[in-house]
């Protein structure tokens, strides 16, 4: 079984983030939802360059409010900071 964690983007995701990972959680994902949080792909991309082995993700993004070409590309490049373990929600 597996074990995951929804947050919310911004300022204390990271350091929540590092939290999880040390309590044996899989996965941290955060909510897209720029105009009550932070940004989840910023979030992500600090997320997976101060974790390990937690898998890091957007719990569900939404494809009216971000265009695919950038979602695909900002997917992409967190891939390059956390090869596998980069996951998205549509």
């Amino acid at each position: 079984m597996k074990f995951g964690l929804l947050l919310t983007a911004g300022t204390h995701a990271v350091e929540q983030t590092r939290a999880a990972e040390a309590q044996g959680f899989d996965s941290v994902f955060y909510a897209d939802s720029p105009v009550l949080f932070g940004d989840p792909y910023v979030t992500m991309a600090a997320a997976a360059v101060q974790t390990t082995r937690v898998t890091v993700g957007v719990a569900v993004t939404n494809p009216l409010t971000r265009s695919a070409p950038v979602t695909a590309t900002c997917i992409a490049a967190l891939n390059a900071f956390a090869p596998r373990r980069i996951v998205l929600g549509l």
